[in-house]
């Protein structure tokens, strides 16, 4: 398994993950990602930007997230918490993992190898975003060793849960 910059020839494989995602959260009765985003034109401006990643099985296509080195204008302001530290972080966005290959541990998987990819960057935080009610998520990044700091606020004024990780002291 490996995880690589998506290509332009990956999108629709992409898509069907993130399309397969939508319809898990709807039917989880989770309101995160039913207004049209993510889509084709987020996963090309992801690729464009250097953000796209896939985690990759041969030619098999298993899980899709975006990650960041620029900081997130929407995390600037923490409401109930606070984050753990204000040094520089990346972020990650837009984790899907392939319906078929749910409960093997991908998500888990995809984020080691961001998290890899960071401390080659001299990166050593990680923050993140869910949605309250999206508790899979919430379970899987608690795993992961993410840590809650509290709500943040999206563009759109959407409430999401904010979480971080340290990955190692910035020294």
């Amino acid at each position: 398994m490996e995880l690589r910059r998506t290509k332009y020839e990956d999108i629709a494989a992409v898509m069907n993950i993130i399309n397969d995602s939508i319809a898990g959260l709807k039917s989880a009765g989770i309101p995160q990602w039913q207004q049209g985003y993510p889509n084709a034109s987020s996963i090309e401006n992801d690729i464009e930007r250097g953000w796209a990643y896939v985690l990759s099985e041969g030619d098999e296509i298993l899980a899709t997230c975006a990650l960041c080195f620029e900081p997130d204008p929407n995390y600037t302001h923490i409401y109930q918490g606070e984050w753990i530290n204000l040094l520089p972080y990346a972020v990650i966005h837009r984790i899907a993992v392939k319906s078929s290959r749910k409960g093997e541990g991908l998500a888990l998987n995809l984020l080691k190898h961001c998290e890899e990819i960071c401390l080659n960057h001299h990166i050593f935080n990680i923050k993140v975003d869910t949605h309250r009610v999206n508790k899979s998520m919430q379970r899987m990044l608690d795993k992961a060793g993410y840590v809650y700091c509290g709500i943040i606020y999206l563009a759109d004024g959407a409430e999401r849960f904010g979480l971080q990780k340290v990955l190692r002291e910035n020294t």
